[in-house]
């Protein structure tokens, strides 16, 4: 517990580069540098939030986008401080080819599939399968003809 809270005081001046870096491909090397396993050519957006406090939690493969404003965790301490029950950790796969849209937020023991799309603003609760669109809270697939996606 106290190696995670020295971590997380040493690693905020490079959550801010990551956060504010100039180009994607720093800003991706930024979150590695804070455990993250990160594939080649993945483009991670302004103020993305990648699980800082159990970064090995988090895996995102080859040529992912994740769109600015977007949460990936892989703990949860909802249960501990509001029912006393233990955290929850999961690891979250992101697979090769996925776009993660804008203050979309992935939570714990989710794997986004293969060219699958999170639509802005969703909260994944479930794994998504491959070449999927997932929009809304929490988000569900959105199948052809769905008119909402308009």
């Amino acid at each position: 517990m106290l190696f995670n809270r020295l971590r997380r005081i040493l690693f905020y001046p490079v959550l801010l580069m990551a956060w504010f870096g100039p180009h994607r491909r720093f800003r991706a090397f930024c979150h590695r540098l804070m455990g993250i396993k990160i594939g080649k050519n993945t483009e991670i957006g302004y103020f993305v939030s990648l699980d800082m406090e159990y970064p090995e939690l988090v895996e995102i493969e080859d040529n992912v986008c994740i769109v600015n404003g977007a949460i990936i965790v892989g703990h949860d301490h909802s249960y501990r401080y509001s029912r006393g029950l233990p955290d929850r950790f999961g690891k979250v796969t992101i697979r090769h080819h996925a776009f993660i849209a804008g203050n979309a937020v992935v939570l714990p023991g989710v794997t986004i599939g293969c060219r699958a799309i999170v639509g802005a603003g969703a909260v994944v609760t479930k794994d998504v399968p491959d070449d999927a669109v997932v929009i809304g809270i929490p988000a569900r697939i959105l199948k052809d003809g769905d008119k909402t996606a308009r």
